[in-house]
């Protein structure tokens, strides 16, 4: 349909008796939810707002987009805390243009950083009994600091072409290519130690950073 379309949604939730695996832990790399030994039962609230909007011309153009503003919060004991995946703004907007057989498309994706907890200073500790000393980050409060924010940008073309091979079909050659400027968005990070005979010892943090730019391309046929 021809036109612009726009809703928005607002909500306000109170979770309980939520079952967390143990702050700090990775689940990722453990089952730690498929022990109810590593269970915390904590408690939460979510409140937010959702927009989202479309729009169509004649003239083969179209754009889609959404913006999502929220504010989550965990609560173990006293602690209250963001989880590790979530991030206060989300906005994302896409467009497209047709002219005969062939169509472009491209996606900008902007996010806010996920929570991360700031490393506050990094200490020496001795092993017992080892003779050997261990440099230990410290850390600050659970999930406080912030990572940098997530940019992305998605760019594609396609073509459709009418066969007659097996009774008939259609052949698209595609091409695209994901996160167009390979930008550095980031899953978390890390303190490196470093030794430079002039300086001494340095630390530095370190972002893990998520996929760079890959591109696609492949022939799809239809009948």
């Amino acid at each position: 349909m021809r036109g612009s379309r726009v809703r928005v949604d607002a909500y306000a939730r109170v979770l309980a008796n939520l079952r967390l695996p143990e702050l700090g832990s990775r689940p990722a790399t453990a089952a730690a939810l498929g022990d109810p030994s590593s269970w915390e039962l904590a408690s939460g609230s979510a409140r937010g707002i959702e927009t989202s909007w479309s729009w169509m011309s004649d003239g083969g153009f179209s754009l889609l987009g959404s913006y999502r503003w929220a504010r989550v919060s965990r609560t173990v004991d006293s602690r209250s805390y963001k989880p590790r995946f979530h991030r206060d703004h989300e906005f994302e907007m896409g467009g497209a243009y047709r002219r005969g057989a062939s169509s472009w498309s491209a996606r900008v994706s902007l996010r806010s950083g996920q929570p991360t907890t700031p490393v506050l200073g990094v200490v020496p500790i001795e092993v017992h009994g080892s003779g050997f000393t261990e440099l230990v980050p410290l850390g600050g409060e659970y999930n406080s600091g912030t990572l940098p924010h997530y940019a992305r940008i998605d760019a594609g073309w396609r073509r459709e072409s009418r066969v007659s091979w097996f009774g008939g079909g259609s052949v698209v050659p595609y091409v695209s290519v994901a996160n167009l400027f390979s930008l550095p968005n980031v899953v978390g990070a890390y303190v490196e130690r470093n030794y430079r005979k002039e300086l001494g010892e340095e630390f530095r943090t370190l972002y893990l950073p998520q996929l760079p730019m890959i591109p696609f391309f492949g022939v799809e046929f239809r009948f």
